[in-house]
């Protein structure tokens, strides 16, 4: 059985807009043409793929599918154009990049500037959230070019390491434990402890490593990005891995104060994220490629 693309595409707006008369005017097609080929793609495959209600549609098991598959038949079809509009050359493409908040907030940044003086003609964006969101928008296909803290959750993507980075533990100046500079792990499981948001690649590191040190986290208190959470540190709330990029501001400002503990130190990885069988667009590549020459720290 060969799909015709034509009603493929009509039953994909129909499934992305969630009715027939939001897919009708987000594509400019009528309404009736558009359920006429629904219907015929549904006598094609021999499954129903929606449900009619009296709000819009839903995808049946059979639809949830094929909406996956249309998903990455589309975006590849994107793909192409934009790998043949480009010609080797990046001028004019658009580089959709995501990253897990540290990246994309402390890590990204500077090497983004030197990346547009190379390319000056390529134009990205850069979308910031945290890893299992990231995954989400690359199986989305929302994404060209997706790097997260940490290994990813999905069987569906496959993950090339980066470079490592350190995770320091820090604490307000006026923490009991500040002018001591060194904790052991006693002390420390005295502290209040402040973690990311569940999601956060970092928080999943800093849990791992607490969980394997046996130190409670039963009233950890939770804050959703690395900004509030060192805040909330030098607000003397309690104490917090982070990442060292991300601590340099309050570190040089005097707000928050390193602590160590002996014959211990915390890594983790930062990893780019692929989806196999998907190539990369002109664009993509030049920038991976880019990266891996600058991962050294």
């Amino acid at each position: 059985m060969a799909l015709n693309l034509n009603l493929l595409r009509s039953f994909w707006q129909v499934a992305q807009a969630g009715s027939v008369s939001g897919a009708a005017q987000s594509g400019f097609v009528s309404q009736p043409a558009l359920s006429k080929a629904v219907k015929e793609l549904e006598q094609q495959v021999g499954l129903p793929l929606l449900e009619r209600r009296a709000r819009g549609v839903t995808l049946t098991e059979a639809g949830n599918t094929l909406f996956e598959y249309a998903s990455a038949i589309f975006a590849l079809e994107r793909e192409a154009q934009d790998a043949l509009r480009a010609q080797k050359s990046l001028v004019g493409t658009t580089l959709r990049i995501g990253a897990s908040t540290t990246l994309a907030t402390y890590v990204l940044p500077p090497l983004l500037a030197q990346f547009s003086t190379k390319f000056p003609e390529t134009h990205f964006s850069l979308a910031r959230d945290n890893t299992r969101q990231i995954e989400a928008k690359l199986l989305d296909f929302e994404l060209d070019v997706a790097m997260v803290e940490g290994p990813p959750h999905s069987a569906k993507i496959r993950k090339t390491w980066w470079r490592d980075e350190e995770l320091i533990l820090i604490c307000s100046p006026a923490h009991r434990f500040a002018a001591k500079g060194t904790v052991s792990f006693q002390e420390l499981a005295q502290c209040k402890w402040l973690l990311r948001e569940q999601g956060s690649g970092t928080r999943e590191v800093v849990e791992t490593a607490l969980e394997r040190w046996n130190l409670p986290l039963c009233d950890a208190l939770e804050f959703s990005g690395a900004e509030s959470l060192k805040q909330a540190v030098a607000a003397n709330l309690g104490v917090s891995f982070v990442s060292r990029e991300a601590a340099q501001d309050q570190l040089a400002l005097g707000r928050v104060k390193t602590l160590t503990t002996p014959d211990f130190s915390l890594r983790r990885p930062f990893y780019l994220l692929h989806l196999p069988g998907r190539p990369l667009s002109p664009a993509a590549k030049a920038f991976e490629k880019f990266l891996l020459v600058n991962q050294e720290r």
